[in-house]
C-alpha cells in the first residue's frame, strides 16, 4: 500500500514499531541550508504535532505503535523553509529512517 504524494512507511515485520529520524544540512558547493528548516510529520502536515518535529543531527524516537502486517503504513511527509538569501542550486542531503520496536 503506497500514497500518491508522500513517503510511505511499511512495517512488514512480525512486532509493533516505531521510528527514529535525523538528518544533516543540505549541502552545494560551499553553501548550505541548515538542517533546523526541515521539518517532518508522521501525520499528515502536522509539522508540530505530537508526531512531528524539526529535524536534526540527532535521532529522536516517534512512538508510532505501528502494527504489522501488509495493510500497516503510515504517512511521512517533509517540509523544507528556504532562507531568503540562498544561493539557488542542486542541494543535497541525509536523511536516516531507523525501526525500533514498540
Amino acid at each position: 500500500m503506497t500514497t500518491s504524494n508522500s513517503t510511505t512507511i511499511q512495517n512488514i515485520g512480525n512486532i509493533m514499531m516505531d521510528l527514529q529520524i535525523k538528518g544533516g544540512d543540505l549541502t552545494y558547493d560551499e553553501n548550505s541550508i541548515d538542517i533546523s528548516n526541515m521539518y517532518y510529520a508522521f501525520s499528515g502536515n502536522d509539522f508540530a504535532g505530537a508526531l512531528g518535529g524539526t529535524m536534526t543531527s540527532d535521532f529522536q524516537t516517534e512512538f508510532l505503535g505501528l502494527g504489522f502486517g501488509p495493510d500497516m503504513t503510515n504517512e511521512l511527509s517533509f517540509r523544507i523553509d528556504i532562507p531568503y538569501n540562498t544561493v539557488p542550486g542542486e542541494y543535497a542531503g541525509d536523511i536516516s529512517i531507523v525501526a525500533i520496536a514498540s
